[in-house]
């Protein structure tokens, strides 16, 4: 997937990529999970690993552009 596809997924699109990238590599895929309530709990696990991702990385940003050191090196 180039880089304009990516940035022209909705956030619901981008939730589902990741999801189905993990378990590719766990030999499986989003297709076999049909039932709501399953989506939406695996859908919001991912949604709550890209948020804490996102701030983390924010984070770090900031620590950056204030002149301290990540705290991950």
């Amino acid at each position: 997937m180039s880089q304009i596809e990516r940035e022209m997924m909705t956030p619901e699109q981008r939730i589902d990529a990741a999801l189905d990238s993990v378990l590719r590599a766990s030999g499986t895929s989003l297709n076999h999970y049909r039932t709501r309530i399953q989506l939406d709990d695996m859908r919001k696990a991912m949604r709550n690993v890209m948020s804490d991702s996102y701030i983390a990385g924010s984070n770090d940003a900031v620590r950056v552009i204030r002149g301290g050191e990540n705290d991950n090196n």
